[in-house]
């Protein structure tokens, strides 16, 4: 037994040093804010715009590339020509009922805001085409040139969130575009935003070290489908350089989603016009305060719309509201070797598949061959095999929900020291099981002796195995051993 102990001890340090080879060298850095963003002033407070009580809320139909999409203009019931601003959907939102009490509060302070639905064509999880989108805005910003109320050389575009990538590509495309709004914008890449995102979820969670490594090798690895994704990698930062529109960005603070330092300091580096970067004390994504469904932050309304209407006499500083904190730097994943690609997963569990598989077919095979002895597999190895299928299936299956696990806590915003220690400290548990069971294959031979033998008090004695036993015992052991090193790579046993 000790023996068995000592072994499977080797065999699980051997696999934390092969998990720790395997791994893509990646720590994330800490941030270090620019010295204007250490001690942020808070700006001149912005007046709050005369409101008139009645608006109109017109639909519109737009034609854009054979597609007739759905809008919604709010427009205020005053003559005369109005500033305008065309609101650029970010992921969550798609459809012109989205933005309604900003447009709302706009209208009523004197300019048009139109609000398109987001059309779906060719934009999956898989696949976007920011600079394709960007077209679809220049058609909304068609709309409004159109309209006898709208001064054609004040039509803005407010972009939220996922729209920051694309609205300066259409303000590129169209010089004639008068002002941008960014709101909550991550100007870095996607796929650099998605990480920094998910691990300061889980610095929330306290999880322990090698589950934060396993974030950027997850999206490594999502990256490394070819022609999927090809997205997360989109730079805006060319396209900001040709800016020379005035921009205002604004921001929450207590937005754990976003690199809000990095993001403002890319954009006050870039861009050739006028910017102006506030932070509104305690706000969320979107600029709201508690969650989505929370009230807007103080004098965020206020300033935008004091902003668009009249920017030259809104004074706003370089940086100013509330402190910013970031402290870590949103860096991209690293692209895993060729042995951990998407591609390479795929063969690995198709190879540990076919393994498990083997014996069952074999079995099936030898019962259906006419004039031969059919060959069975021998209870004791049957039940061995049987263990190592299933505690190796666990390992795995064990990783999976953990992770999906994690994944709810950081989108809810929950805490579970229970799941976090608890269910990780299972799947240890789990996986060393298989390490076992695989190591007692080879230092206990009682699934070899023949039963004649042992009846006849023979105990050492061990019997040749047939063909379907040799297929069993080794589809499952290269089964098992494809699960578990998918399962140390992605941190079961690293740091061991």
């Amino acid at each position: 037994m000790w023996r068995l102990m000592s072994m499977t001890l080797v065999a699980i340090l051997g696999l934390g040093v092969a998990g720790n080879v395997m791994e893509a060298s990646w720590q994330p850095a800490e941030f270090t804010a620019p010295a204007e963003f250490s001690d942020v002033p808070l700006g001149p407070s912005v007046d709050a715009p005369v409101l008139q009580n009645s608006i109109d809320r017109q639909d519109v139909t737009v034609d854009i590339d054979g597609d007739a999409v759905q809008g919604l203009v709010y427009a205020p019931q005053t003559s005369g020509r109005h500033p305008a601003v065309l609101f650029v959907h970010g992921a969550g939102t798609k459809d012109s009922s989205e933005f309604g009490e900003q447009a709302e509060f706009l209208a009523r302070a004197g300019i048009v805001a139109l609000v398109l639905d987001k059309r779906e064509t060719d934009y999956t999880p898989w696949h976007r085409d920011y600079e394709k989108m960007a077209g679809d805005v220049l058609a909304g910003v068609d709309v409004l040139r159109q309209r006898a109320d709208v001064d054609q050389s004040q039509i803005g575009l407010f972009a939220e969130s996922e729209g920051t990538w694309v609205a300066p590509v259409a303000a590129v495309h169209d010089p004639e575009v008068a002002f941008l709004v960014m709101v909550s914008a991550p100007i870095v890449a996607p796929a650099q935003q998605a990480t920094y995102a998910t691990l300061m979820a889980l610095e929330g969670l306290d999880v322990p070290e090698p589950v934060k490594r396993a974030v950027a090798k997850g999206i490594g690895t999502a990256l490394s489908l070819p022609n999927l994704l090809e997205y997360a990698t989109f730079d805006v930062l060319p396209w900001l350089e040709q800016v020379e529109q005035p921009i205002l960005m604004v921001y929450g603070t207590e937005d754990p989603a976003l690199p809000i330092v990095e993001g403002a300091q890319l954009v006050l580096d870039s861009a050739v016009g006028d910017v102006a970067v506030r932070y509104f004390a305690g706000a969320q994504h979107g600029i709201r305060i508690g969650d989505v469904t929370g009230p807007f932050a103080p004098g965020y309304l206020d300033t935008l719309a004091t902003w668009i209407f009249d920017r030259e006499s809104v004074d706003l500083p370089e940086i100013s509201g509330g402190q910013p904190e970031q402290i870590l730097s949103a860096e991209a994943a690293p692209r895993p070797r060729w042995y951990a690609t998407a591609y390479a997963h795929l063969v690995v569990l198709a190879l540990a598949a076919a393994g498990y598989l083997a014996g069952p077919a074999a079995s099936i095979v030898s019962r259906l061959r006419p004039g031969r002895s059919v060959q069975r597999i021998s209870r004791p190895l049957r039940r061995r095999l049987r263990w190592l299928r299933i505690l190796g299936l666990a390992s795995l299956g064990g990783l999976v929900a953990y992770f999906i696990g994690l994944s709810h806590l950081a989108l809810n915003h929950l805490t579970s020291p229970l799941l976090t220690y608890g269910m990780w400290a299972s799947v240890w548990i789990v996986t060393a099981g298989a390490v076992m069971a695989l190591v007692s294959l080879w230092y206990s031979d009682d699934w070899r002796r023949d039963p004649q033998f042992v009846e006849a008090g023979v105990a050492t004695a061990a019997r040749r195995l047939t063909r379907v036993e040799m297929i069993a015992l080794t589809g499952a052991v290269i089964g098992t051993i494809m699960l578990l090193l998918i399962v140390t790579y992605w941190g079961v046993f690293l740091g061991i």
